[in-house]
């Protein structure tokens, strides 16, 4: 136990470093950032519009001011100190009836089915950012009790009830909202770390989804265990290669292994990905917006995408087949901001100013609630050149 608990001391609100290598901004100051960022979350899950546009006012007042003390550099360039901002801003209920401590409840998705969902008996979401499993199981109920007390204190565990869906309407509606239904509502209701976020699948069936799922969605997961099952064949298997992925003899031993691994790098620099699916064209800070997918690929082919960045020249370089237009999500650790930015795209070269906006970090995080942070884009690129230039905000 005594482990476990260093574990999550050390993991309470931490996140991946990379080209800002640590925090910039004042304690105070994030949390002035923090307090209308919470409540600008909770008037939006409410449906508050007039709360929400006074809390867009007020963190704009703040990110005007923080400019100013900042002689020349943007508040919104410090890309760390958001993504703590988006992590720890919010407040979350310590009581209530979805808040049972130390004990497996099961929530309703509608139509679409049911899961379980298991907190630590000693959740305290004032002080750890959980890191989390998503549990595909045939029988979760079983396998979550028969955990080590250390496990079950260490994760938040979401687990659909998944023994009546079948493999044929797992990319379907049915089975999206099913499997990353639970995703969305527990981080909306718990403190979740989406940066520590992993998948367990157990038996056959579980294990296919898992490893479906991962393909699909490898930004959403830290690592994937596969327990006592085969994956079987999986579209678009290449793109395990972006999460640590391995087979493990028990759920536990599983959880043991997530705990030692890092976060997940949310920005990576140079990665390749299969588009398999028609519905799923985000991973990490690319959209594919136009794209063959299914029939529509010629035999033998797939689409996909490769992107690359070298930060001292500014440049990306994206070679895309079978994708035809596209959206970038940017920020500071990507690429300077500041400076005009190179792309190369498929052989053609482009050139654009990119300007930050406090509204579109806000638009990126709600679109996906895993707390990353991208306050410029490129919303439109052609693949290759078009006649229409690209645009941005």
């Amino acid at each position: 136990m005594k482990r476990i608990l260093s574990l999550l001391a050390a993991l309470a609100f931490t996140l991946p470093l990379s080209a800002q290598t640590e925090p910039e901004m004042k304690s105070g100051d994030i949390k002035k950032l923090g307090k209308p960022f919470g409540e600008w979350v909770d008037a939006k899950i409410v449906g508050d519009p007039a709360k929400a546009s006074d809390m867009l006012l007020k963190l704009a007042g703040i990110v005007e001011k923080m400019d100013k003390k900042l002689k020349g550099r943007s508040a919104l360039s410090l890309v760390r100190d958001w993504e703590i901002v988006l992590q720890t801003g919010r407040s979350f209920k310590k009581s209530g009836k979805d808040i049972k401590k130390g004990k497996i409840v099961e929530q309703d998705l509608g139509a679409y089915g049911t899961y379980l969902v298991w907190l630590p008996a000693s959740y305290k979401p004032d002080k750890v950012n959980y890191p989390g499993i998503l549990l595909l199981d045939s029988d979760p109920q079983a396998t979550i009790e028969g955990l080590s007390d250390e496990v079950k204190e260490a994760f938040i565990i979401l687990a659909p009830i998944i023994s009546g869906l079948d493999q044929s309407v797992l990319m379907e509606a049915e089975g999206r909202n099913l499997i990353i239904g639970p995703i969305g509502r527990g981080t909306v209701t718990y403190r979740l770390n989406r940066h520590r976020l992993f998948v367990v699948g157990k038996g056959d069936q579980g294990a296919s989804f898992a490893a479906a799922y991962a393909a699909v969605l490898p930004h959403f997961f830290s690592g994937v265990a596969l327990v006592n099952g085969e994956m079987g064949e999986i579209k678009g298997a290449s793109n395990h290669a972006l999460l640590p992925l391995e087979k493990q003899d028990s759920v536990e031993a599983a959880a043991n292994w997530m705990l030692g691994l890092d976060p997940a790098e949310k920005y990576p620099t140079d990665f390749e990905v299969e588009l398999v699916e028609p519905w799923q064209g985000v991973y990490y800070w690319v959209q594919a917006l136009k794209y063959d997918s299914g029939e529509d690929v010629p035999e033998g082919e797939v689409s996909k995408l490769k992107l690359s960045v070298d930060r001292s020249t500014n440049t990306i370089t994206i070679d895309g087949a079978h994708v035809y237009q596209i959206r970038l999500m940017l920020n500071d650790i990507l690429v300077d901001l500041d400076k005009p930015i190179n792309i190369l795209r498929n052989g053609q070269s482009y050139s654009f100013q990119a300007s930050r906006s406090l509204g579109t970090l806000l638009q990126n995080y709600v679109g996906s609630l895993d707390g990353t942070v991208y306050p410029a884009q490129l919303r439109q690129l052609d693949l290759p050149s078009e006649s229409k230039e690209p645009t941005d905000d």
